[in-house]
């Protein structure tokens, strides 16, 4: 469907060669202007590991055609290596924990898991939206609790 497009264009403009692809001024993903793809009540930003599981559900389904094996196959590699969950059953229970979460963005809640940062402050310096959003202390306690589902 109508979903299932999308998916595969971000996948795509994911794929591409750093520097190649050119980016509207307007989109800031530090002040949370992710573009019209990443509105979230359009799509929600996933993290590697649902990706992930999401391309291996395709993979087992044989549902790879010749024309998006290239793809395909270059998202499955990026996803197996970075995919620091592992465990379905951790992933569904990360997004739950997650979805609680709720003065958090989708994007900052994908990236808290997709990036692991050790401490509440590493998180702020590398998601600069998370500034002013969350305490230090609530949100060690988050990356303590998201840690625990993950293989380091």
């Amino acid at each position: 469907g109508e979903s299932e497009v999308k998916f595969w264009s971000i996948l795509e403009m994911a794929g591409r060669i750093p520097g190649r692809s050119v980016v509207a001024k307007e989109e800031d993903a530090g002040e949370l202007r992710l573009g019209k793809e990443f509105d979230p009540k359009v799509a929600t930003a996933l993290m590697i590991c649902e990706a992930h599981a999401l391309l291996q559900e395709k993979l087992q389904k044989g549902d790879v055609s010749d024309d998006m094996d290239s793809v395909f196959r270059r998202s499955l590699a990026y996803t197996e290596n970075f995919d620091r969950v592992r465990e379905l059953e951790n992933t569904q229970a990360i997004r739950e924990r997650l979805d609680r979460q709720r003065e958090l963005h989708p994007y900052e809640r994908a990236q808290l898991v997709n990036l692991l940062p050790d401490t509440a402050e590493e998180a702020k310096s590398i998601i600069p939206s998370l500034q002013d959003k969350v305490n230090e202390d609530q949100l060690n306690h988050l990356l303590q609790d998201l840690a625990s589902f993950t293989q380091q």
